[in-house]
């Protein structure tokens, strides 16, 4: 739980998810990929899932910071963000996301000022659907 934090939408799937997005795109982010995982498994004969959908986010100036340097590009393969909507079966809608904070203060130098960037602009952008 302190790696990853979860917490509560007060909103349904489908509103929380297109809720990000806007978000996300209205900061200046983007969105390069949102995934279907309840889909893609239902797809392989899984049928048993309830909703899930993973958001990547990317705001193009922070990750240019840091993949334009060949000594920092390793950091790529926590990229891009990544948030996690889903749905229990206790009918309520969850996300679930990367604690950037404590990520970044393992990495010092540049890449934990980056980090601590993105982590205040991906808070703002879900603040919205954080109860």
């Amino acid at each position: 739980k302190i790696l990853i934090h979860v917490v509560q939408s007060k909103e349904g799937l489908e509103e929380t998810v297109s809720g990000i997005e806007k978000a996300a795109l209205e900061k200046g982010w983007k969105v390069p990929n949102i995934y279907d995982i309840q889909k893609t498994l239902h797809g392989s004969g899984f049928e048993k899932m309830t909703p899930l959908k993973i958001l990547s986010l990317c705001q193009p100036d922070h990750a240019y910071s840091l993949l334009s340097s060949d000594t920092e590009k390793f950091v790529s393969a926590m990229m891009p963000c990544r948030v996690a909507v889903y749905g229990k079966k206790d009918g309520k809608t969850y996300l679930a996301y990367l604690n950037m904070a404590l990520m970044s203060k393992l990495f010092g130098g540049r890449i934990a000022k980056v980090m601590s960037d993105v982590t205040a602009e991906q808070a703002e952008i879900l603040s919205a659907f954080v109860e």
